[in-house]
């Protein structure tokens, strides 16, 4: 990547005049203090832990160029085979952020024992989409209990660039990277995925579900709301979201709240996907 970065700045009109080559070593060294300590690379350091990437490399381009398209080969692995593939995209691009949420329980102030054993739930998508120096949020609800393969294809419908962690499960398996080979046709436009590794902490996903999850505990427990059905859930979240839009400068929700219909899914999975 840095490679086709370096290729690609020495055909540009640089901000400063002056092309220096990005390395893996020299790039280290500028998202860090001039001499290093142990807390600069665990993102600990008062001095440094601002610098971004993304700012490094972007105050080399003249910004009327960061929609230009550029290149690299990068050996990828799919379905356990590795290969080398040639990736293409713009300077700043459109990416999304992917992931399911641990279902939600429907909590009631006031219950009895044996209604412990009988909650509902509703299944929760999380994703964070950002645009170049923009970010917004989305929650899709559905009341589709299954995490899997025909889920995640509903919910592409709505993503070009994708980025979720590798759980097997309902992400890294041959059966959505088959779907994905159809991306351009079912969707109409091109699209990468990239998987990051199990395991890898918490990241903006797991804060909007966390949002979500504690705004309506916190009203159920607190208030007389009740909720009793994905549809409950569904209503009140987008209440709240909307409310807080019309305080916020931008008149934007902080997350956009979509519904994914049980049926919606089982027809697209009896339409299209059975028979790949």
């Amino acid at each position: 990547m840095f490679q086709a970065f370096n290729n690609y700045l020495k055909t540009k009109p640089l901000a400063n005049g002056q092309f220096t080559k990005i390395t893996v070593s020299n790039f280290i060294d500028l998202v860090v203090c001039t001499t290093p300590v142990e807390d600069c690379f665990f993102g600990d350091c008062a001095q440094c832990n601002s610098i971004t990437p993304s700012s490094i490399l972007g105050c080399q381009l003249d910004t009327s160029d960061e929609d230009d398209k550029c290149s690299w080969s990068m050996w990828k692995s799919i379905d356990k085979k590795v290969d080398l593939h040639q990736i293409r995209g713009t300077i700043t691009s459109l990416l999304y952020e992917i992931d399911f949420a641990e279902n939600y329980s429907f909590l009631r102030q006031r219950e009895v024992q044996a209604a412990h054993w009988n909650n509902q739930q509703a299944t929760l998508f999380i994703i964070h989409i950002k645009i170049g120096s923009e970010q917004k949020n989305m929650v899709i609800i559905s009341d589709y209990m299954r995490h899997d393969t025909a889920f995640v294809h509903c919910a592409q419908r709505l993503i070009i660039d994708f980025l979720s962690d590798g759980a097997s499960a309902y992400f890294k398996n041959h059966f959505n990277i088959i779907n994905f080979q159809y991306h351009q046709y079912d969707f109409n436009m091109m699209a990468s995925w990239t998987f990051s590794a199990s395991g890898h902490g918490k990241g903006p996903c797991d804060g909007l579900v966390a949002a979500v999850k504690s705004n309506v505990n916190r009203s159920v427990l607190l208030a007389d709301t009740v909720i009793s059905s994905v549809e409950d859930f569904l209503n009140f979240t987008k209440k709240s979201n909307e409310e807080a839009a019309k305080l916020s400068q931008t008149n934007e929700p902080p997350i956009n709240v979509c519904y994914l219909k049980h049926d919606d899914v089982e027809r697209v999975t009896e339409d299209l996907l059975t028979e790949r």
